[in-house]
């Protein structure tokens, strides 16, 4: 099984990203990674996904957009 911190580590590591993207994708996922980094991701349900996006509302509207499309991107 694998665990959410080794997906992210596994999509962050791409060789088709620029440094940058890097950056702004490890910045994006840090909230993520560290409330389920250590549970594997089969076991992480869309309810605790939505719960955890509920729970950062005092983001701006951009930032909570792209925050959304980092999380969509990781687990694609």
């Amino acid at each position: 099984m694998i665990i959410l911190d080794e997906l992210a580590d596994e999509f962050i590591g791409r060789t088709e990203l620029v440094k940058r993207s890097k950056e702004v994708y490890s910045s994006l996922l840090k909230p993520l990674r560290e409330e389920f980094g250590s549970i594997a991701v089969i076991n992480i349900q869309k309810t605790a996904i939505v719960q955890h996006l509920k729970k950062i509302n005092d983001l701006s509207y951009i930032t909570q957009n792209n925050y959304s499309t980092a999380i969509i991107a990781l687990f694609n």
